[in-house]
C-alpha cells in the first residue's frame, strides 16, 4: 500500500504545480516523509498528501464542469482532467464521466473509417478513465439513461472493458430482469443484444 501510495504522489508531483499555489507543489516532500521513523511525521504528512490529492481532484472536476465554450478551445484541458481522474481512480468523477462518455479527444471525427481505425479509449478519454477507475456497477445502473444510441454503445465498451463479455452479459441481464418497467425492460434488451458486437 505504501509503494502504490508513494508511486501515486511522484505522479501528481509532476501534475500539482499545473493546479496549486507555490506552497502545494513539492508532494513529493510530503511523500518522502512517509518514510519516515517517526509516527507523527508521517501521519502528519499522509494526511496532508491527502488533503493535496483532495484539492487535486476538485481542481480537475471544476476544469470539466467549465467544459461549455472553454473547452472548445482547450480540448487538451480536459483531455488531461479525465486521464488524471482516471488515474487517481476517482469514484466522485464518475457520474460526470458517464455524461462526457461522448467527449472526443480530436473534435470532428466524422468520418467512419476514422473512428473505426482509432482505438475506442483515445478516441473518447472518458471510456479509458471509467475503466480504469472501474465502477462498473454506476456504469450499469446510468446505460439505460444514455438515451443515444452513441453513447450506451461506449458504455457497453467500459462494462465489457471492466467485467469480460460474459460478466458484462450477466450484469446487463440481471439489470433487465430487475426493471419492472415494460418499455424500459425493452430498451435494456436492445442495448444488452448489441454488447456482442462491441470489440
Amino acid at each position: 500500500m505504501r509503494n502504490v501510495m508513494l508511486v501515486i504522489m511522484v505522479f501528481l508531483a509532476g501534475h500539482i504545480s499545473l493546479y496549486a499555489e507555490p506552497p502545494q507543489r513539492d508532494i513529493v516532500v510530503e511523500a518522502e516523509k512517509l518514510r519516515s521513523k517517526d509516527r507523527a511525521e508521517r501521519d502528519t504528512a499522509r494526511v496532508s498528501v491527502l488533503r493535496k490529492v483532495d484539492r487535486l481532484e476538485s481542481e480537475l472536476l471544476e476544469t470539466l464542469r467549465t467544459r461549455d465554450s472553454y473547452l472548445q478551445t482547450r480540448r487538451d484541458a480536459a483531455i488531461s482532467a479525465i486521464e488524471i481522474l482516471g488515474r487517481l481512480r476517482s469514484h466522485k468523477a464518475v457520474p460526470l464521466l458517464v455524461e462526457m462518455i461522448d467527449f472526443e479527444a480530436v473534435k470532428g471525427m466524422k468520418d467512419r473509417e476514422e473512428r473505426r481505425r482509432t482505438p475506442v479509449v483515445l478516441a473518447y478519454p472518458a471510456v479509458g478513465a471509467l475503466v480504469q477507475i472501474g465502477d462498473w456497477s454506476s456504469v450499469l445502473n446510468s446505460i439505460g439513461n444514455a438515451g443515444i444510441v452513441q453513447k450506451q454503445d461506449l458504455l457497453l465498451k467500459v462494462l465489457k472493458e471492466t467485467l469480460g463479455a460474459d460478466l458484462a452479459d450477466d450484469a446487463l441481464g440481471h439489470l433487465v430482469v430487475k426493471q419492472t418497467d415494460a418499455k424500459a425492460k425493452s430498451r435494456l434488451r436492445v442495448i444488452r443484444s448489441r454488447l456482442k458486437l462491441i470489440n
